[in-house]
């Protein structure tokens, strides 16, 4: 087992003993490369703690505190990228789960936040020579650590902290100033990614205009991840261009940019021509169209292509000039009630085979009580309380049933909007009135799926909402629906959601 506290003792000891910031950290690179799996979220609470600790100590001079800080950062971005990882399950570590590292995550990019900026106005106050070169480093990772802030907030569907924009906005009219905006650094010995701080500022206010609380997580990292390329597109500029901006922010305020308005003008404002984003994205839609994968996005599963394509024709319009016209297909009627729901196809089966509302679901599936906020035509407003290991995403079917409304209602996810006090409020499409429960037989097999009659994402018509796992096209199955028996063939997919497709069928035969 390592030995922590003689860890960070090296760690700290090398801030305060080396004569320039070339810093030889022979030991503590030796104690990190022989650090167990199992032991990495220690050693990077560890880190965050002495970072947190010189943060609050006011009496560090700024040689010992950038020298420190630099090395810290530079060791536990291992540490970190490993824990991300098993966060998105692309790696497992026995005995840690996505809720176990993400407080760490979170703590190690705001400490790491505050600690740069204490930097730069520790030189700000006094200017020390030997730190001046290294400004625009500092300020390159202070951005990328507010903008990292931003983006652990939109996987999970939170909206970005106000202080977040206030520093971006703020560094971006600094790097601005120091005519440093541009300027390419690497940002990691141990990383060969290079930005700008302009790019990482644009990628930021590109990711919240992508409306994440409209996406999948997978889908949120995968654009942070092509918005590394894609902010290139996007100029920022002093002047307005009524026909060509299609954004604005004012860097002097605590908020991201917006669909430009008139009122968009003034010294503080800068404007987003996001004109080569859309024509690159088109190209991106063509290549996945004819069964390649993009450079862009990296290798996209064929499963799900179709999603991803969706994805990219909205990003089109929503970045265009004309994303902020959009309307609402119906006008909403408010209303109070309280409805038990459940979400996912296995949890959605038992709830609809409920024989009355008995305040628990049956085989110990979970549920939970929401409240019914507005309704259309098309859709509910619904809200409820959250949980700390809530995993309902964009995509998931619910069902709700209450009281009132004996025949439950079925729908899709379609957004998640999250706030700090822990109320949770999603909207929900419906699937239709004639949605209703049955079941696939195969053998042995018997599956839940959902049978729709005119489902608005089958383009009207009939549709089977089953496993993903289990579809493919010309599969057969016996549909079981009440006393009656089909035989059927299952046709193309409509839409893929999280762990569910919308599947064309067809009737090939009846069961006496």
């Amino acid at each position: 087992m390592i030995d922590f506290k003689s860890l960070i003792d090296t760690l700290l000891r090398r801030g305060r003993e080396e004569e320039d910031l070339g810093i030889n950290t022979s030991s503590a690179t030796l104690m990190l490369a022989e650090l167990p799996r199992n032991e990495s979220l220690q050693a990077l609470s560890e880190i965050i703690q002495a970072i947190a600790e010189l943060n609050r100590n006011g009496k560090v001079g700024l040689k010992e505190r950038v020298r420190t800080v630099i090395l810290m950062d530079d060791k536990a971005q291992p540490i970190a990228q490993l824990l991300t990882a098993v966060y998105r399950g692309t790696e497992i570590i026995e005995s840690l789960t996505p809720r176990h590292v993400l407080p760490v995550l979170q703590s190690f990019y705001q400490e790491l936040g505050v600690a740069y900026k204490l930097c730069i106005k520790q030189h700000e106050i006094a200017p020390m020579p030997a730190f001046a070169p290294h400004v625009e480093l500092a300020s390159l990772r202070t951005a990328e650590y507010y903008a990292r802030q931003g983006l652990w907030s939109f996987v999970r569907y939170f909206q970005a902290d106000r202080s977040i924009w206030r520093n971006l906005n703020r560094l971006y009219g600094n790097a601005e100033s120091g005519g440093f905006q541009h300027k390419i650094l690497q940002l990691h010995p141990s990383d060969a990614r290079q930005d700008s701080l302009a790019g990482i500022y644009k990628r930021a206010l590109l990711l919240r205009l992508a409306e994440p609380e409209r996406r999948l997580p997978d889908h949120v990292w995968m654009l942070d991840r092509s918005l590394q390329t894609w902010s290139d597109l996007v100029s920022i500029d002093l002047q307005v261009r009524p026909r060509h901006h299609a954004f604005a922010v004012n860097i002097d305020s605590d908020q991201p940019a917006a669909q430009f308005r008139r009122n968009m003008v003034g010294p503080t404002y800068r404007y987003l021509d996001t004109s080569p984003l859309i024509a690159q994205l088109g190209s991106v839609i063509q290549v996945l169209e004819n069964g390649q994968d993009s450079p862009d996005l990296g290798n996209v599963p064929d499963g799900e292509k179709s999603q991803v394509i969706a994805m990219l024709k909205d990003l089109m319009h929503i970045w265009s000039r004309d994303g902020g016209a959009r309307t609402r297909l119906h006008e909403r009627t408010l209303t109070s009630r309280h409805t038990i729901a459940a979400y996912g196809l296995l949890n959605v089966s038992h709830l609809l085979g409920q024989t009355s509302i008995n305040g628990a679901l049956r085989d110990g599936v979970e549920q939970g009580e929401w409240h019914v906020e507005d309704e259309s035509t098309s859709g509910l407003g619904v809200s409820y309380r959250d949980r700390f290991d809530d995993r309902l995403c964009v995509g998931e079917i619910v069902a709700m049933r209450d009281t009132e409304h004996p025949r439950a209602a079925i729908g899709i996810v379609r957004r998640i909007v999250k706030s700090r006090d822990g109320k949770v409020r999603i909207g929900v499409e419906k699937l239709g009135a004639q949605t209703s429960l049955v079941a696939l037989l195969d053998g042995e097999l018997t599956l839940p799926a959902l049978f729709s009659q005119e489902a608005p994402q089958a383009n009207g018509e009939r549709c089977l909402i089953l496993p993903v796992a289990h579809h493919a096209v010309g599969r057969a199955f016996i549909l079981s629906a009440g006393s009656h028996r089909y035989q059927i063939v299952l046709g193309k997919t409509f839409q893929s959601l999280p762990g569910v497709v919308l599947s064309a069928f067809t009737v090939t035969g009846k069961q006496e």
